[in-house]
């Protein structure tokens, strides 16, 4: 028989990869929408936008997710809001700095794609997997439902990530 700890990582990775592996088919299925919806010109645009937010994001990422995970277990759920505020004002800072350089969307969603490091952080740390797998699938399902209403790739990614962020951040704390 399996001790608590066991049992725990165990559930943990069973939501967190199930979780994973949902939000990759549905982003493929995301695309094939947008593919169909906007054309190739259209998922060069929205792929940019992405692909630089993901890469100032990564520039950027100074370990907020792993803080919180650390924190939230030390010293309970108030290191959440230490790393996610962290996490928004280093976002919005670099998200400027991708508008001025002419990426609108993509620097929106800097400030997103980095506060969604400490949701998750301070979900795994309270051992809420099945949070994590519920508002990952949701966003992601949200988001191809956007597209599919007829609202553009771009919005649709960023409504997502402010509706799963922050429902995700209530839960969490």
């Amino acid at each position: 028989m399996a001790s608590g700890g066991v049992g725990r990582a165990v559930r943990g990775a069973f939501w967190l990869g199930l979780g994973s592996l949902a939000v990759s088919v549905l982003g493929v299925v995301f695309w094939f929408v947008v593919a169909w919806r906007f054309g190739a010109v259209g998922v060069g645009v929205a792929g940019g936008e992405v692909g630089v937010a993901g890469v100032v994001t990564g520039l950027l990422n100074f370990g907020f997710g792993q803080y919180v995970l650390r924190g939230v277990l030390l010293r309970g759920r108030g290191a959440f809001w230490d790393g996610f505020l962290a996490s928004f004002v280093v976002g919005v800072a670099g998200g400027l700095v991708a508008l001025v350089l002419g990426y609108g969307w993509g620097g929106a969603l800097v400030p997103l794609m980095l506060c969604s490091g400490p949701v998750v952080g301070g979900l795994v740390a309270v051992g809420d997997y099945v949070s994590v797998f519920v508002f990952q699938v949701f966003g992601a399902l949200l988001k191809v439902g956007l597209v599919l209403a007829g609202v553009g790739a771009l919005p649709a990614v960023f409504w997502s990530m402010v509706v799963s962020t922050v429902l995700g951040g209530l839960v969490c704390c």
